[in-house]
């Protein structure tokens, strides 16, 4: 067994000093009982500022401070360099207005060395700083029991849902991992995919463990801004590659694919709704959709029928606002069969269609809440 110098290296990437970097750091040195280091990104901002933020967890000798200047605005590169200077048994990721809650790592740890051989990454589990609860990935129930969670299955437990690595990465296996840098959104879905899909790949998902925390308090998210359809969606080049190691599999293309047309595209789709359709974005959506489905052509049987119509419009380059504003709508209304039966009845009772999603969710998020409550 290999002999690692820490059990966890936590990398925080940071773009600005007006980041409560601090808090990021804070919240793993005051709760954490396993050997780790913290090693913070200055990107693209003079370190001086970020050292400033800091204080005195600088003189903590688990905590360093790096720079990394580059011409994206993205974070993909600081936390490749967080992950090229990692040596710990694993790496985790920090985004510099987050943070963890008392005991996350020392549990996610746990979890981690509760399977036989230990786990290759482990997904954390997340809420925001007020509470809301994040059913992602929406795990079969019986995966996740609190005194012992277990090794999960890509496609059965519904992986490609989760698009963050949040949590733990295994370097025994996963050291060469490394964000796509140069795209402006999506930099870390090639890394979920290889480390959810990759055969072997042992991952486990401690639902009720001490979480990560996102904080929605800073206005500077360089994640966040309005995107043009063909920025939006240009990690495609990297997930949909030819040649990517998760593609192989028909089966892991269709589960992508679908995830990819349910949150992805729906969710571009609302957006541009609400701030103007127009003929570019309809035919810009249109092709993106059509790319989709040529990769993982099964993913059409498997949408609720609401969705299955919805994408037609889509592919359609409909530019009917009301139209596909009605039926954006109508996919919300899970009280109608339409919206949880697959559009091919034959795979209701798919593990990617969307009665067993939509019910994985809300069996996640509700078990958590009472338990939390029932600890709290």
């Amino acid at each position: 067994m290999a002999e690692w110098p820490f059990d966890v290296d936590v990398v925080t990437a940071v773009h600005t000093p007006t980041r409560p970097v601090e808090r990021a750091v804070r919240s793993v040195l005051d709760h954490t009982n396993a050997r780790f280091r913290v090693t913070v990104v200055a990107h693209n901002t003079d370190p001086a500022g970020i050292a400033a933020r800091l204080g005195n967890l600088l003189e903590d000798p688990r905590v360093r401070l790096l720079t990394h200047e580059d011409e994206y605005r993205t974070p993909a590169g600081p936390k490749n360099v967080g992950l090229a200077e990692a040596t710990a048994e694993y790496v985790a990721m920090l985004d510099s207005d987050d943070t963890l809650e008392p005991g996350a790592l020392d549990a996610w740890l746990d979890a981690a060395r509760g399977i036989k051989g230990g786990a290759d990454a482990v997904i954390a589990p997340t809420t925001t700083a007020a509470g809301a609860i994040h059913p992602s990935p929406p795990v079969r129930w019986h995966r996740i029991k609190p005194e012992a969670p277990k090794q999960l299955d890509a496609l059965r437990d519904r992986l490609a849902y989760r698009a963050s690595p949040l949590g733990l990465i295994g370097r025994a296996r996963f050291s060469h991992l490394r964000f796509a840098e140069g795209i402006p959104t999506g930099e870390d879905q090639p890394v979920t995919a290889e480390l959810w899909f990759t055969q072997g790949s042992r991952v486990v998902f401690p639902a009720y463990a001490p979480r990560y925390l996102e904080h929605h308090d800073q206005e500077d998210r360089v994640t966040g801004v309005t995107r043009s359809v063909a920025d939006e969606f240009l990690s495609l080049d990297r997930t949909l590659a030819e040649g990517a190691p998760w593609g192989s599999d028909a089966r892991v293309r269709t589960a992508v694919a679908t995830k990819l047309i349910r949150v992805h595209l729906f969710d571009a789709l609302r957006s541009r709704i609400a701030s103007g359709w127009t003929p570019d974005n309809a035919r810009e959506l249109a092709s993106v959709a059509e790319r989709i489905v040529a990769w993982g052509p099964g993913c059409v049987g498997l949408l609720a029928k609401t969705d299955a119509k919805l994408l037609n419009l889509v592919r359609e380059a409909s530019v009917e606002t009301d139209v596909l504003r009605s039926q954006l709508s109508k996919r919300q209304q899970l009280r109608s069969l339409d919206a949880v039966l697959a559009s091919k009845l034959r795979f209701t009772l798919h593990p990617q269609a969307p009665l067993r999603y939509h019910l994985a969710s809300l069996l996640i998020a509700r078990r958590v809440r009472r338990r939390s409550a029932a600890t709290a």
